[in-house]
């Protein structure tokens, strides 16, 4: 956990003290990226939601390293889409995950309060 924790500092302190140094601030980014993406494959129990995240993360700081070393107009629009389309699948996918965990826990519930209004209405014997 400290390591989420040193990387947003990273990430902070970069911002703060470099703001006119772009290209070095997203090569620290993306360094980040890896190392966490690499912390996430080391690790065998993270979930599949943590990688497409950490995916989408280092898709995005390659498209802005695209966007900003790019001296072609014509590329930056490809670029500009394939970005918009990067954000797209993470929160769809992102859409979809907590429809599915919602509607699981929902499930669970009510299978719950079934079984739970099964045993209010079950005919008690009563022994005299």
């Amino acid at each position: 956990m400290p390591f989420f924790l040193l990387r947003r500092l990273i990430a902070a302190l970069t911002f703060v003290f470099l703001p006119s140094y772009p290209y070095l601030q997203l090569a620290i980014l993306q360094m980040t990226s890896l190392l966490t993406l690499l912390w996430y494959l080391h690790c065998k129990n993270v979930e599949r939601t943590e990688l497409v995240n950490e995916l989408c993360i280092l898709g995005v700081t390659w498209c802005s390293l695209a966007l900003i070393t790019s001296e072609d107009s014509s590329n930056d629009e490809n670029t500009g889409w394939a970005l918009i389309l990067v954000l797209a699948v993470n929160v769809l996918f992102n859409i979809i995950n907590v429809g599915y965990h919602t509607c699981k826990m929902l499930c669970i519930k009510i299978r719950k309060a079934l079984r739970y209004i099964r045993m209010k209405m079950r005919p008690t014997v009563k022994v005299d």
